[in-house]
């Protein structure tokens, strides 16, 4: 399928340069219905171009759009406080700076280059981007810039209807729209900023005009504004300033409407075209702050698990779905990793681990019963699927795998290692200031054991930069504990005086409040 973009005009200088409303990103609106094909179309058959793209780095882009986007805002403010006109949309700009701000500082924390380089590509018009970029691109220029997760789910299912979407590519793609967005605004901003730039051109060589009140006079002054009546901002605003003016005025007017239509347009169509324009930048401001702001509001962790095909497989068959987010990420986690190091697609990895899991399920057990697939991506069966997925450990897993064999030792030897190494400096340094050998010995003895601790709190700092703590696996029990899981708490005190009897019964009282549902 090919998301056409209008050619926006040649290129020209800073003074003449044509804006044209293609320069936002913003296409025909579609509907769900609409965005679910625009995604499945683009799964199928990929794209030729996209409304408004061109080629990019994206992390020295984003510098610039913040770069732009405060620099037009300064200036806007400036023009403001003289007592300028501005336009709605620049208003939007003034009025929500630091929501935009803050949009621009999230993307630029929330996605390391690291993670980004790990995405999937696709090629677009011979140009190799994100596959989540271009889901993206095309999800703000066909809703016009407005965020909102049935929009999204739309896209993302017709999408997956030919291909599956990956775990980080799922979690990437609200910080991608928003990426968007802000380029978007950028693209807005500095249209809006030089509109006002024209309208003041424009005011000037009106006031010239009436000001000289001949002719001869104004003809040679609009030879010298000739190339700015390309601009259509320019042209609409001269219009309208000079029609229904003195006959001097009727000559610009007629000059400008002959030399509009030696263009091949006429002076209704571009007075048209720029309110159309006008009013499309406002509107398009408004959702883009709107939907900033709506990206901030969403769980978007709900929408994730909504979407994503891995956790459609994990909870048709397992006991995914009773676990908590924690848990469930971690076996997430532990599928993206086995995917990208082995041959095999998360859902496929997903899948060999479902049916291994099922080789644990009791002969007597029903087939109502969940399976139990964290034995097999974070149990004890975790190196079986490795080995029939094919997978590739890291180099830094295959050494804390290695020194885990060693068990106690593993801790014990690096340990003494760099005790030994810190009392030998310790014993050089008091040898080298010439005390005898049996001070040296005593002094060694006392320095054991504050040595010991320090090797092992440094061997202990050490080990968290290689070795991730395992988190256990939770039952979420989101209507309470149940039955089966029947549970008693009890709370050890010491009963010292009747005032402390008294609060530990409340407490009981407030302990027992807060828990009312479940087998507790």
């Amino acid at each position: 399928m090919s998301f056409h973009i209008t050619p926006t005009a040649a290129a020209r200088d800073s003074e003449t340069k044509q804006i044209d409303h293609n320069d936002s990103i913003r296409a025909s609106y579609m509907t769900v219905e609409e965005l679910h094909d625009a995604g499945a179309a683009l799964s199928r058959d990929g794209a030729d171009s996209l409304p408004g793209f061109m080629e990019f780095d994206f992390f020295e882009r984003h510098r610039e759009n913040e770069k732009e986007i405060l620099r037009v805002y300064r200036t806007t403010a400036v023009d403001a406080e003289n007592g300028a006109t501005i336009t709605p949309a620049a208003e939007w700009l003034l009025d929500n700076h630091y929501v935009i701000e803050e949009a621009i500082q999230e993307v630029r924390r929330d996605f390391p280059r690291k993670f980004y380089r790990q995405l999937p590509t696709m090629t677009v018009g011979g140009v190799t981007i994100r596959r989540v970029m271009a889901l993206g691109w095309l999800y703000d220029a066909h809703t016009h810039s407005t965020v909102s997760r049935e929009n999204m789910t739309a896209l993302v299912d017709g999408y997956q209807t030919s291909k599956t979407v990956q775990i980080g590519e799922l979690w990437a793609l609200p910080w991608i729209i928003r990426f968007v967005l802000i380029e978007n605004l950028r693209r807005i901003s500095i249209r809006v900023e030089r509109s006002r730039r024209m309208r003041q051109k424009a005011n000037q060589v009106v006031d010239e005009i009436i000001r000289l009140n001949d002719a001869e006079a104004s003809a040679t002054l609009l030879k010298q504004v000739d190339s700015l009546v390309d601009d259509p901002t320019f042209a609409t605003h001269v219009l309208y300033r000079l029609r229904n003016g003195s006959q001097t005025s009727g000559f610009a007017v007629a000059w400008l409407e002959e030399r509009l239509h030696a263009a091949g347009t006429d002076a209704e169509n571009v007075m048209m075209s720029e309110h159309n324009r006008l009013a499309s930048g406002n509107v398009t401001m408004g959702n883009i702050v709107k939907s900033l702001r709506e990206i901030d509001d969403t769980e978007w962790s709900v929408w994730f698990e909504e979407v994503s095909h891995i956790d459609k497989v994990l909870r048709e068959e397992t006991d995914y779905e009773t676990l908590d987010f924690g848990s469930r990420n971690t076996y997430r986690n532990t599928i993206e990793l086995l995917a990208r190091r082995s041959p095999k697609t998360e859902v496929e990895v997903a899948r060999a681990a479902v049916e291994m899991a099922r080789t644990d399920m009791p002969a007597e057990a029903d087939e109502t019963h969940p399976v139990n697939v964290g034995s097999v991506l974070v149990g004890q069966r975790r190196f079986e699927l490795e080995k029939a997925l094919g997978y590739r450990p890291l180099v830094s897993q295959r050494i804390v795998r290695a020194m885990r064999k060693f068990n106690w030792l593993a801790i014990a030897a690096p340990v003494l290692l760099i005790t030994a190494v810190a009392m030998l400096a310790v014993g050089w340094f008091l040898a080298e200031a010439g005390m005898p050998w049996y001070v040296v010995t005593a002094f060694l003895l006392m320095f054991a054991l504050p040595a010991s601790e320090g090797a092992t709190g440094l061997f202990n700092t050490l080990v968290t930069f290689f070795v991730k703590p395992f988190r256990l696996v939770g039952i979420e029990f989101k209507n309470g504990i149940p039955e089966d899981a029947r549970s008693l708490v009890a709370v050890p005190v010491m009963l010292t005086s009747r005032d402390s009897v008294d609060e530990m019964m409340r407490n009981i009282e407030v302990h027992y409040l807060a828990n009312p549902h479940g087998e507790i």
